[in-house]
């Protein structure tokens, strides 16, 4: 069923979503640990002392917690199963929230932990200060991405609103859009799968583009803030060329598309 599923993706524009999913996937295998162990290496620089080991700790578990997610993204959708892809995305978001404030103001590693303390909540997710959280909700910005760079902060906030809104929150029948009730030709024993139709592009387009706004703010973190080896120049020049016109045929994202439609073809015709 899985199989069927994938199949019957090819000729919908889906399709062309999930390859850009897999490309960033693939970026994410080739450079994240580079970036990561960038990110390690100037904590000296970054942390007092007092408050380094737990920077350490957070970062490298916040980090670990986002290249997870950006691999259960493609699994999912692969294998007929992306109504519940807005868990993980929303948990990428949330990370490279948290990420981006503690190491742009770095006294509030010293708040992290419990997410439910206030002292988290105040660093992290509500503004306590009122002339400062008017201005967030006159721009209808998030606290929690206030400190992404400009051009992310109002998609972040609005694409965390949405999955939450859809596939997260209880007490709702919107969690249930475009999700099968009963049994389809695509079913399984543990999961009725949708039939791919038009409008799973949109909704896979929404998972691409958070995937793509979490690494590139990654990117950011790690190219404001951590030591520039060779490895995260190159890494951060390829993810530049990725989300640079990426409609074009002549861009790098529709080069790395083609490669992986060629695999995926050549594997379908190996395993017929």
């Amino acid at each position: 069923m899985d199989r069927h599923h994938f199949d019957s993706l090819f000729p919908n524009l889906a399709f062309t979503h999930l390859c850009q999913i897999f490309v960033y996937h693939k970026w994410a295998c080739l450079c994240f640990n580079d970036f990561q162990e960038s990110l390690n290496e100037a904590l000296a620089l970054r942390f007092s002392e007092d408050i380094r080991d737990r920077a350490q700790y957070w970062t490298l578990s916040l980090t670990a917690q986002i290249v997870r997610d950006v691999g259960l993204v493609p699994y999912l959708v692969a294998h007929g199963i992306h109504q519940q892809c807005g868990t993980p995305i929303r948990r990428c978001l949330e990370n490279i929230g948290v990420l981006s404030h503690f190491w742009c103001a770095p006294s509030k590693a010293a708040l992290l932990g419990d997410s439910e303390d206030d002292g988290f909540r105040k660093a992290f997710v509500w503004e306590p200060d009122p002339q400062r959280r008017e201005e967030l909700r006159k721009t209808g910005i998030s606290k929690r991405f206030a400190v992404l760079s400009e051009a992310s902060r109002m998609p972040a906030t609005r694409l965390y609103a949405l999955v939450s809104d859809f596939c997260i929150h209880g007490g709702t029948p919107k969690n249930l859009l475009r999700a099968a009730l009963e049994p389809t030709s695509a079913s399984c024993t543990f999961v009725n799968r949708v039939e791919p139709a038009d409008d799973d592009a949109k909704r896979l387009s929404v998972y691409e583009g958070g995937i793509a706004l979490t690494l590139t703010e990654f990117a950011l973190l790690v190219g404001t803030y951590g030591m520039k080896s060779r490895q995260v120049r190159e890494g951060g020049a390829y993810l530049t060329q990725l989300i640079t016109n990426p409609d074009s045929p002549s861009s790098r994202m529709s080069q790395d598309i083609e490669l992986i439609r060629r695999e995926l073809t050549d594997q379908g015709e190996r395993r017929d």
